[in-house]
């Protein structure tokens, strides 16, 4: 009787030692999987930093060229408005003159701001 109860004993420790070998395996492979499930979402986060970093370097690059745009259009403006203000002095001088050679005044006075403009060819 000793000896088979130790025979029964045995085979119960070989049965719970090879359920013990398949849950190992069983979760093995679960860890596996998981591990595989992690490489791919380091990977797609790694591509997404990527993007995001591109996407960055786009969006500062359109902003730098937006800003060079407004100014160049500053600079426009201004260099207008300095244009349209000697056209009016300019203008007002022409005005002056008229006035002066209706009154047969044969040298008008000119302003100091304006440059003398030499007398068109043939005229």
């Amino acid at each position: 009787e000793g000896l088979l109860a130790k025979d029964e004993e045995s085979q119960k420790l070989h049965r719970h030692l090879e359920e013990e070998k398949a849950k190992t395996a069983e979760l093995a492979s679960k860890l596996e999987g998981v591990g595989v499930k992690y490489a791919e979402l380091r990977a797609k986060l790694k591509e997404a930093k990527r993007q995001h970093r591109q996407q960055a370097t786009e969006h500062e690059e359109n902003l730098e060229r937006v800003l060079k745009e407004t100014e160049a259009t500053r600079h426009l403006s201004s260099t207008v408005e300095e244009l349209e203000s000697r056209n009016r002095l300019l203008q007002s001088e022409i005005e002056a003159l008229h006035e002066q050679l209706a009154a047969g005044s044969a040298h008008p006075p000119m302003s100091e701001d304006v440059p003398a403009v030499a007398p068109a060819a043939g005229g």
